[in-house]
């Protein structure tokens, strides 16, 4: 079944939580969502995790080029 495309919302049901390291037993856990930036035009399909401040944070931007905020990053 196909995924529906969704904005990035702060609501708690379109979250998980992931454990970083499920090998390790002390490893933290993140809280990740999938969806799109409302800012972004093309509304691409990415993954978002919620940083300690509760701005969301594109997964792909991070890993890439460091740490960057989203236009339209979104607030707890």
């Amino acid at each position: 079944m196909r995924k529906l495309k969704r904005a990035l919302t702060n609501d708690h049901k379109d979250c998980k939580l992931i454990k970083l390291d499920p090998a390790d037993p002390t490893s933290p856990y993140a809280v990740m969502q999938e969806g799109y930036d409302s800012a972004d035009p093309t509304c691409r399909m990415r993954m978002f995790y919620l940083q300690r401040d509760g701005q969301w944070i594109d997964e792909i931007a991070r890993s890439a080029q460091g740490v960057r905020r989203m236009a339209g990053a979104k607030t707890f």
